[in-house]
């Protein structure tokens, strides 16, 4: 080899070299960087969940009255107290998730602020019989009369959102990541004229403040806290664009959003004259075109945010339309699957005598529709 050749080898040589070099320092500076928001292990966490199932009408009724014990507030809507058998059915039912509804607010001390120790206890034990089976949880406030945007009621819920989520998060700091706190279910104007729509502008950023201070205040306690994976809402939980374009994204990577999604409710629903008359579901355009237009919704927000998204409460009403249910069942689920979305069936009541949402037999501790939920754990 000729010195000039030597020469051109040596450079070209320590040419690849340096470009080696460099590639290392880029990479490793951006590993250690900090994330730019999106890029987050969000949206691989929630893969975990899966398939999941409210435990509703518990935890989470209220009562217009003082009732005596804790154990007649959990059956006060009909169901029996929640057995560690349940949970044990559950999961051998195939859900990987379970959703613990509970509504906080008439469980209080004398003060209005502090939570009864009692009923704390009680929301505890159940959290552990499904935590302690390895099942991801997702514990909430519910019915809280303080989650509404009522300008007359602004300051006390914001408030109260502190002062509550700082005693769970506190009670549940050292708990690890198979547990997830969801700030609020279905934040709205209560008793407005417009509670059931898609909201306003203003009442937007109120939802916004009450995520905000629910979120802040979870970190501040710090323990599993710190990076525990925590739903904030839309209004109302909704899957309208409107309300989904609205959200004010924390800055903090471990933010999950929480949307419901009884679309179209005319045939899901049971709770009003129109609805109940409405048993048929089949895959026309007509009975999917709203559907597919809230799933694209979600969709987007993923695409557009870089957040995942969590259907936290769907289903659809027995109306001896099995058929139809089940249908319906297998369309939503199909879809969610395709953009990656985790949801959890509304379970709230089954009764052999009186049906609705329930797909499982609390008394009995058996699963009553095998078809509904072999779909759901598909």
């Amino acid at each position: 080899m000729t010195n000039g050749k030597r020469t051109k080898a040596l450079l070209n040589l320590t040419a690849i070299v340096l470009l080696i070099i460099v590639g290392v320092v880029t990479c490793t500076i951006g590993f250690n960087s900090k994330k730019e928001y999106g890029d987050t292990d969000a949206m691989e966490f929630v893969k975990n969940l899966r398939s999941g199932i409210n435990i509703g009408n518990s935890l989470d009724c209220y009562s217009s009255h003082k009732l005596e014990s804790i154990a007649e507030y959990e059956t006060y809507w009909g169901n029996p107290v929640i057995s560690d058998s349940l949970l044990e059915v559950i999961k051998e039912a195939g859900f990987v998730s379970v959703r613990i509804p509970v509504t906080w607010d008439q469980h209080l001390l004398d003060d209005g602020i502090t939570i009864d120790p009692e009923w704390m206890s009680r929301v505890k034990e159940v959290v552990d019989y499904a935590y302690s089976r390895k099942l991801y949880v997702i514990l909430n406030t519910h019915h809280e009369k303080w989650h509404s945007t009522s300008n007359l009621e602004q300051t006390n819920a914001f408030k109260m959102t502190e002062v509550i989520w700082k005693q769970i998060a506190d009670e549940f700091a050292e708990y690890d990541n198979h547990l997830i706190f969801e700030g609020f279910n279905e934040p709205r104007n209560i008793g407005g004229n417009n509670e059931w729509t898609v909201g306003t502008d203003e009442e937007f950023v109120i939802i916004n403040r009450f995520n905000e201070i629910f979120v802040d205040t979870v970190r501040k306690t710090g323990g599993n806290n710190k990076n525990r994976y925590l739903l904030i809402s839309t209004y109302l939980n909704s899957p309208e664009q409107s309300a989904l374009n609205a959200v004010k994204l924390p800055d903090d990577l471990h933010i999950i959003l929480s949307v419901h999604l009884y679309t179209p409710y005319v045939f899901t629903g049971n709770d009003n004259e129109a609805s109940k008359d409405v048993k048929k579901w089949d895959r026309s355009s007509e009975n999917t075109r709203t559907l597919d237009w809230h799933i694209s919704n979600i969709s987007d927000f993923i695409s557009r945010t870089k957040v995942p998204v969590i259907i936290t409460e769907m289903g659809a009403s027995y109306k001896d339309n099995e058929d139809s249910r089940v249908a319906w069942t297998q369309y939503v689920t199909e879809k969610l699957r395709l953009i990656g979305v985790p949801y959890f069936w509304w379970d709230d009541y089954y009764s052999e005598d009186k049906k609705s949402y329930g797909i499982i037999d609390r008394r009995k501790n058996v699963v009553a529709y095998k078809d509904i939920v072999e779909i759901l754990n598909k």
